[in-house]
Formats: structure tokens, C-alpha cells, sequence
């Protein structure tokens, strides 16, 4: 069986086909032997379902994961975040009751080891802005810190200070703009035109060279990461922004404060 995914003009041309034209594409490519071909394209309310000779139906689905990342019909990727932090939850439990070590130098070492890497693979995508979702996502890092021996009396903030480690939201930060200067340098397979557009113009306030903030009626595109990012990168001061490399950007970026832009509970 072979799924594919078709566009509008796509979708017209094959509707357009003659029947003898779709037998007579079918058989060449049963002779092929690569594909099962489409047998027709039909709309049941506003969604397309693709048949194939098997008389098998796609079956329409409100979430499907792609490349690990969960994906709903309104991209809130809530069931994402969900499924993360349950699943982080159970990993740093195992690594507390498997080492037999309590040294929380040791402890924090493996929790960055085996744990942040699934809170922190593919952020830029799906990076959640509600209040809620930020705070469940910390709540892992949170806990575990807790549990620690000599750190329980102390704040989060100063839990993840004594350690040296930063806040997971601060993290995803970092990484969005990270990205967003690969992108604007040609660092990735990206294309800048496609995510940003630059404002070129004297009169802006601060740096001259910001980027453009699109206006977003819908909040699947405000919370998009070419949307969301861009206050925070116009933000950055132009020392950070001009850095000739990734190693000095990266190394610059620490030094910058971005407290104001977080939204998760102190």
C-alpha cells in the first residue's frame, strides 16, 4: 500500500481522469510492481479520502506523529507534552532508585543525560506559550531537584543555580533563537525568505536591522516559532545579533538576560 499526500491541484487533476485512463495507470503500474495506485478521490465533509484498489480508506485521525513529534488537528501539541512529561516523570524516578549514589552532582549529570533529551527534542517545533504546559514541563526538572539531598529547603532557582543548570523554559529559549540565527545565516537547509523578513530601516528604534512581525489572527500562527520568536530576537542587542560565528553567538546569548520574556512560575 502506498500513502501519499496530495495537494488541491493535485487532487483536481486526478478527479479530472477518465476512468479508462486510471484502469490503464493502474495496470502499468501493477506491472510495475512499486505502487498501489489510487482507484478514485472522494470528499466526505471537506476531507479528502484516498482508495486504493485494496478498497482500503485512510482513516481521518484528530493526532498522528511524525518524526516522534505528536501532532493534533489545532497544533496545540498538548497530547505531545502530555505524553513527554509522564514520560520523563517515570525516567527520572528510574534513575533515582536505580543509582545507589546520592551525590546530586552525579544525579543531575544523569538527569541530563537521559532525561532532558526527551523534554528538549525538536522545541522549536512545538514549544508550548500556555502558562499550564510550560509549568508541566518544569514540573519534571522541578521535582527532581527537589528530592535531592541538602537541596529540598532551597527555591527551584536556587536549586538549579547550586547545580548549574538552567531553567528548561530558559532552554527552549536559547534554542529557538539558536535556530533562528542558523537560519538567518544560512547555517541549515532553511531558507530565511520563508520564515523571516528583514526591516531595513534607520529610523528603527535600537539596532537598525530587526525582523518583520507578521500579524497573526489565529493563535496555531502566533504561537508559530518564525511568529513567536521574533520579539525576542528584536530584544537581543546588536553585539549578539552580529556575532561572526555560532560557537560566539551562543556564548554571547548566555549573557543576555531573558527573564521577562518567561511565563512559567518562579
Amino acid at each position: 500500500m502506498y500513502i501519499t499526500t496530495f495537494t488541491r491541484s493535485h487532487l483536481r487533476a486526478v478527479t479530472d481522469t477518465d476512468d479508462n485512463d486510471d484502469d490503464a495507470d493502474a495496470d502499468n503500474a501493477g506491472r510495475q510492481g512499486d505502487i498501489s495506485p489510487i482507484r478514485r478521490i472522494t470528499t466526505v465533509n471537506g476531507a479528502f479520502w484516498c482508495i486504493f484498489h485494496t478498497d482500503f480508506k485512510i482513516p481521518l485521525v484528530s493526532a498522528a506523529r511524525d518524526l516522534g513529534v505528536l501532532m493534533d488537528s489545532r497544533l496545540t501539541f498538548r497530547n505531545h507534552i502530555k505524553s513527554l512529561v509522564s514520560r520523563s516523570h517515570v525516567r527520572a524516578m528510574q534513575i533515582w532508585r536505580c543509582f545507589l549514589c546520592k551525590d546530586p552532582d552525579i544525579l543531575i549529570k544523569a538527569f541530563s543525560t537521559y532525561v532532558r533529551p526527551l523534554l528538549e527534542y525538536c522545541s522549536p517545533v512545538w514549544s508550548p506559550t500556555s502558562v499550564t504546559l510550560v509549568n508541566d514541563l518544569e514540573s519534571v526538572q522541578r521535582r527532581f531537584t527537589k528530592r535531592l539531598p541538602g537541596l529540598k529547603s532551597l527555591s527551584y532557582d536556587d536549586r538549579c543555580a547550586r547545580l548549574g543548570i538552567d531553567r528548561l523554559e530558559l532552554r527552549r529559549l536559547r534554542a529557538d533563537l539558536i535556530l533562528c540565527y542558523k537560519i538567518l545565516h544560512g547555517l541549515i537547509l532553511l531558507s530565511s525568505d520563508d520564515f523571516f523578513t528583514k526591516v531595513c530601516n534607520r529610523a528603527t528604534r535600537g539596532r537598525s536591522s530587526k525582523l518583520f512581525l507578521p500579524d497573526s489572527r489565529v493563535n496555531c500562527r502566533q504561537h508559530f516559532f518564525a511568529v513567536r520568536i521574533i520579539p525576542v530576537w528584536n530584544s537581543l542587542p546588536g553585539d549578539v545579533v552580529s556575532a561572526s560565528s555560532l560557537s560566539l553567538f551562543t556564548g554571547r546569548l548566555r549573557s543576555v538576560d531573558l527573564n521577562s520574556f518567561l511565563i512559567g512560575k518562579l
